[in-house]
């Protein structure tokens, strides 16, 4: 009974094994490629474009993206748009019903250890980087812009997309 249960539970790695191939040998160099590490789940890949790196050594499924955590959200895996660069640096896992979106100069950091249950929200369009031993909630939203171009009413200087610097708020 105890083997079946896990087996059971396993189920879902059978319906990521093959865009989890796909994505893997795409974006990943061969020898990293072929230890699988990243699992997808239901993923909507939007625009792919941008780089995907592993700085550490692979190990099968280490980093398991839309995987169904919490079953009291809706079980739409997680959607992924990547125009600029995606970083692991160790395990990581973001839930169901998440998304990531990336600009093109973005550049989002994931410590080793990192874990966003569901309903993660990401959007980095300058630099967003998280440390060791990172939890998120539910339904968070973490973002490095306000998606507008600004004009600083003071100077009268051009205008801007995202975060302004200390110095240029008006």
């Amino acid at each position: 009974m105890g083997l079946i249960n896990k087996v059971w539970k396993k189920r879902w790695i059978l319906r990521a094994l093959f865009p989890s191939l796909l994505f893997n040998f795409r974006h990943l160099s061969f020898h990293q490629a072929c230890h699988l590490p990243v699992l997808l789940y239901k993923a909507d890949l939007r625009n792919t474009s941008g780089k995907f790196k592993i700085t550490v050594p692979v190990r099968f499924g280490m980093i398991r993206l839309g995987v169904e955590s919490v079953s009291i959200f809706p079980n739409t895996g997680i959607m992924i748009e990547n125009r600029g660069t995606i970083v692991f640096n160790g395990k990581a896992y973001i839930g169901n019903n998440s998304a990531i979106s990336l600009g093109k100069t973005g550049i989002l950091e994931f410590g080793d250890n990192f874990s966003a249950t569901t309903g993660l929200k990401l959007a980095c369009y300058h630099s967003i980087s998280f440390d060791r031993n990172v939890l998120v909630g539910w339904n968070a939203q973490i973002v490095d812009t306000d998606f507008h171009a600004l004009k600083n009413v003071k100077s009268g200087g051009g205008k801007k997309q995202g975060l302004w610097s200390g110095q240029d708020r008006a």
